[in-house]
């Protein structure tokens, strides 16, 4: 799920940040930049899914990282002329630097935070839980110090050539088990997840995170379960 969008010299937008979440609407009058917000995000759809067809499968390297996209990519942004994707048309700038002038490009710069569907439950778990070991007004504490064991736990895989969230990640003994270990440590509590109570995680997954098929399934086995009668029972 996206929760931010930042926008620097995009269109009308000179600096903005935009709070997303799992429903948003755009409100405003013409020319306040309801469109323009889309189609930063669409470009940023746009160059992500081309550094991902090129970089994403190699060795990134460490000048010129980054990947080009043309006006031919921008179905989503259409413009007669690219300088207007430019706050301002302003693609360049000049200074002076020890009496040279000097010129450099001016960056349309456009970032996107967000949370996939293992960290919503994760933060989810931690805000449910701090509530009831707790009190109401501790919820939003253990959720942030769920985030940062999360990060930690990241950094750490990370450094190891491992991606956290990939399929080369041992899901309870590489990621699970020191997060919470990280996670109640924040909080100065005894680890209160044991391997064995990582069942309940389930009940903190997105309903639309489940695969149709699988929720069919486990409907299926829930009206079992309320249909069937103890043994001996009439």
């Amino acid at each position: 799920m996206l929760t931010r969008l930042t926008i620097r010299n995009f269109k009308l937008f000179e600096n903005v940040e935009i709070e997303l979440g799992e429903r948003v609407v755009f409100i405003g009058p013409n020319n306040a930049g309801k469109t323009s917000a889309l189609q930063a995000l669409a470009l940023w759809d746009v160059g992500t899914k081309r550094w991902l067809e090129k970089r994403g499968g190699g060795v990134v390297p460490e000048k010129r990282p980054g990947v080009t996209i043309n006006r031919r990519d921008l179905v989503t942004v259409p413009v007669p002329v690219a300088n207007l994707l430019w706050r301002d048309l302003r693609v360049r700038e000049s200074s002076r630097a020890e009496g040279k002038p000097r010129t450099q490009n001016v960056r349309i710069e456009i970032t996107v935070e967000g949370v996939d569907q293992g960290q919503t439950t994760l933060l989810a778990y931690a805000e449910a839980e701090g509530r009831q070991q707790e009190g109401e007004l501790f919820g939003m504490q253990w959720r942030d110090a769920m985030e940062e064991a999360i990060q930690q736990v990241e950094e750490s895989l990370q450094t190891l050539g491992k991606d956290p969230w990939g399929g080369d990640v041992k899901a309870s003994d590489d990621f699970l088990d020191p997060l919470f270990r990280h996670f109640y440590a924040k909080l100065n509590l005894p680890n209160l997840m044991r391997k064995t109570d990582y069942h309940v995680l389930a009940a903190f997954v997105p309903a639309e995170a489940i695969d149709a098929e699988i929720g069919q399934a486990l409907n299926a086995i829930v009206d079992v379960a309320k249909a069937a009668k103890p043994r001996g029972a009439a």
